[in-house]
């Protein structure tokens, strides 16, 4: 049984993707139903209340027979639903913090699958906790309804991201016209490869902002 500080419980086709770091291994893991599925709504209802980053959940899980290298972190639930365990503060969480000067391996919004390959397993990261001073919010045009948040890495040195938000209580607070600018704990997650062929896109792996925490 694996211990678990939720750092996401976001949107994803299907149904939800939660992720976070075991406080056993200090690792990060992402549950996942078998063949990498989305994890069902009703998994991440407690009663009234809905599975928000830095609760804490219990929940069973098993390596999964092929390892993904896109989403290494992926372990399989193998019960029928998390038992919500109580919350820790955003403070208690800042130890997990990523300084790397880039984010999941580059200083684009995208990872090529090719570059993926050419890297040793114990390298690959889908999953990546940041402590972001400034993010500037803004609607994305080529998705109404959907919002991008905008920041910057290591200070004015730093690289510069645009990345689309999967937060849907964060989503939620922009729609209603919520000024959320300013510093945040946020999660990034790296998707598996997808092609956009309406817009002669190869497939890509995409960074998402999946959580806003405040700090």
């Amino acid at each position: 049984m694996a211990r678990i500080i939720c750092l996401a419980n976001s949107r994803r086709p299907g149904g939800r993707c939660v992720a976070g770091i075991d406080t056993e291994t200090g690792q990060w893991v992402r549950p996942v139903l078998k063949g990498n599925g989305a994890i069902p709504d009703r998994m991440t209802l407690f009663g009234n209340h809905q599975l928000v980053p830095l609760d804490i959940i219990e929940c069973d899980l098993s390596a999964p027979h092929l390892m993904t290298k896109y989403q290494r972190e992926n372990s399989i639930v193998t019960s029928s639903r998390f038992r919500l365990m109580g919350a820790v503060t955003s403070s208690g969480v800042l130890k997990y913090c990523s300084e790397k000067s880039v984010i999941l391996h580059g200083h684009t919004k995208v990872v090529e699958p090719a570059l993926l390959d050419g890297i040793a397993p114990e390298q690959w990261a889908s999953l990546e906790l940041r402590r972001l001073p400034r993010v500037k919010f803004e609607p994305d045009d080529k998705k109404p309804g959907r919002w991008l948040a905008s920041f910057r890495t290591g200070g004015t040195s730093g690289a510069s991201y645009s990345l689309r938000v999967t937060d849907p209580v964060a989503e939620e607070r922009l729609k209603g016209g919520e000024d959320l600018n300013g510093e945040w704990l946020a999660t990034i997650s790296l998707t598996e490869p997808i092609s956009y062929s309406e817009y002669n896109l190869p497939a890509l792996c995409y960074k998402l902002v999946a959580a806003l925490m405040p700090v």
